[in-house]
């Protein structure tokens, strides 16, 4: 067995035993019902049926009696389903239900509209088994985007990768600020000590307070170049506008901790206004062609910039 300092581990060896580590699950869902099914088929592998024992699913909109009947269809084996309904329709007051029916000491959260890998959970229980874990909070696996979603990424990434390394999808550990919740690791007890997650966080956006609050206590928190998921959302142009609303609206939280994560916001508004105040024939034309070609993308950011920009003037 590889020695690991990690305290679990440590007890184990002493023992002489060779146990394999069981994660929590958490998923919060709306009304997702196909993307909850295609997200289990990945998550009831095999393979990843190996590394956990129990699954809490909240529901911030769907009835449970919709997703006890999509749980029927799998073969759970020994995992504890937990469905809890969250009357609050808050999304971060559902993270903190996953967080206080938590059993283990690390939980794994993903989306419904994600499609994780096979070796999701073994990749995380690899990590933890050969690396100190004392004093981490958390890990963020990759993420790869798909279904529509993926050039709103890209530019995204391209933007925000001068100013964060966690925009990039990079292949090595990293330390990073925060953890995405569409594919992180959390140290149940760390969360729980800094008060777990925060509930100005209703409809969308990463938990950077969480973050925020995590560095301050002194943990420390990584991004692996594994343990993947697969972001697959079905949106129409109303649902991608509306999200994007949201997500923006908000983000205002996050702003109001780490505004350089979001300077990438002004600097996109600032080229839009440019763009529009120097107008001109030739100019109008190219603008016309690109909206034809990139619809979504203009509509998606100026759904994100009227949502952050709406929260913030509510805030000052």
């Amino acid at each position: 067995m590889v020695y690991n300092m990690h305290c679990w581990y440590y007890n184990n060896a002493l023992k002489g035993e060779l146990l394999v580590m069981k994660f929590t699950v958490g998923l919060v869902c709306f009304d997702e019902h196909q993307e909850l099914e295609r997200c289990l088929a990945a998550l009831f592998c095999e393979d990843n049926l190996l590394y956990f024992n129990e699954l809490v699913i909240v529901s911030n909109g769907m009835s449970l009696t919709d997703i006890q009947s999509i749980l029927s269809n799998f073969k759970t084996g020994s995992v504890e389903l937990k469905t809890l309904f969250n009357a609050q329709n808050n999304l971060g007051e559902s993270r903190k239900i996953i967080v206080e029916n938590c059993s283990n000491e690390f939980l794994c959260i993903t989306d419904p509209d994600c499609v994780v890998s096979s070796k999701w959970l073994a990749d995380y229980h690899e990590y933890i088994q050969l690396n100190d874990m004392r004093g981490v909070a958390g890990l963020s696996g990759a993420v790869i985007q798909d279904g529509g979603l993926s050039y709103l990424k890209s530019i995204q990434k391209t933007v925000l990768a001068f100013k964060s390394p966690q925009a990039m999808l990079v292949n090595k550990v990293t330390s990073i600020d925060h953890l995405q919740t569409s594919n992180s690791l959390f140290n149940v007890g760390a969360v729980k000590c800094v008060g777990s997650f925060s509930i100005a966080h209703e409809r969308g956006g990463e938990d950077l307070e969480l973050g925020f609050r995590l560095t301050t206590y002194g943990y420390k928190l990584f991004m692996i170049g594994n343990a993947s998921v697969t972001h697959m959302p079905k949106l129409s142009i109303f649902k991608l506008i509306r999200r994007f609303y949201f997500l923006g609206f908000f983000q205002k939280n996050s702003f109001l901790f780490n505004r350089k994560i979001h300077l990438y916001i002004m600097f996109i508004f600032l080229l839009t206004l440019i763009g529009f105040v120097t107008l001109n024939m030739k100019a109008t034309s190219a603008l016309l062609l690109f909206g034809m070609l990139f619809y979504k993308l203009i509509l998606s950011y100026l759904a994100y910039l009227s949502g952050f920009f709406t929260a913030l003037l509510k805030v000052y």
